[in-house]
């Protein structure tokens, strides 16, 4: 069965990354510094990034590479005329080693076991608001056919309530390099 492609609005399409995919990659790594925090990925977030929904991470194209060479659930949408990359999602499945570096996955690991842990998801400041979020949110569910846990800033009032839309439920609270977090999980029902 393919994946529910409903929710994806006309003009665009889910493709999964793999290594060879340059300018995919390269689309990912933009968006990514697009949405990187004003005042770098330690400092307090600002109202453009709480505005943007940012992603609190330095990682670049040479990252985002070594991602799709290491990880399966690395996904992203490209709008279908121009071919430019509006989206993108990537996870650890159950088996995969997260980065030693990463205390929200750790933490997820030690108190829920071999899970689906959202990394990261980000939608380009161009195509924020047409769903693609929420698209790409239905669309990663629907072909891992389990639950997946994120990280939520706590101050990214923007994640907090896109998470919050999408049914993901808040389980846990801490805090991590200088950030206050929360664990979020969304169940799959098929």
């Amino acid at each position: 069965m393919k994946p529910d492609r409903e929710q994806m609005p006309l003009g665009f399409e889910f493709i999964a990354v793999r290594p060879h995919m340059t300018d995919v990659i390269d689309g990912v790594a933009e968006i990514a510094l697009l949405l990187q925090p004003e005042h770098g990925s330690g400092a307090s977030l600002t109202e453009r990034d709480r505005a943007r929904g940012a992603l609190v991470s330095d990682f670049t194209a040479a990252d985002y590479r070594a991602f799709a060479a290491k990880y399966e659930n690395f996904y992203a949408v490209r709008e279908t005329g121009t071919g430019r990359i509006a989206a993108f999602r990537w996870l650890y499945g159950p088996d995969d080693a997260a980065d030693e570096r990463d205390p929200g996955t750790k933490l997820i690991r030690a108190m829920y076991g071999a899970v689906y842990v959202g990394k990261q998801i980000g939608v380009h400041p161009d195509y924020q608001g047409l769903g693609l979020g929420a698209a790409v949110v239905h669309w990663t569910m629907n072909t891992l056919k389990a639950d997946v846990y994120n990280v939520v800033l706590a101050d990214n009032e923007k994640s907090l309530q896109f998470h919050i839309r999408q049914g993901y439920e808040a389980l846990h609270s801490f805090e991590a390099k200088g950030h206050a977090r929360t664990i979020f999980v969304k169940r799959y029902r098929p």
